[in-house]
């Protein structure tokens, strides 16, 4: 896939999201980082769907 091809794609993304942009690394970070740490151990048995809303 080439660089036109993935900025077409990108900027689908964008137009499609509630949010209208696509995810920063870091927010996907964090959540990891969150299900990484102790407090979350109650959470399983879930499927969790970090996507700015788009499947809201």
């Amino acid at each position: 896939m080439g660089p036109a091809r993935e900025s077409t794609t990108a900027n689908r993304g964008r137009t499609m999201s509630p949010e209208k942009r696509i995810a920063d690394p870091d927010e996907i970070a964090r959540f990891v980082t969150y299900l990484a740490r102790p407090e979350s151990t109650y959470i399983n048995g879930v499927s969790l769907t970090i996507d700015g809303a788009f499947s809201a």
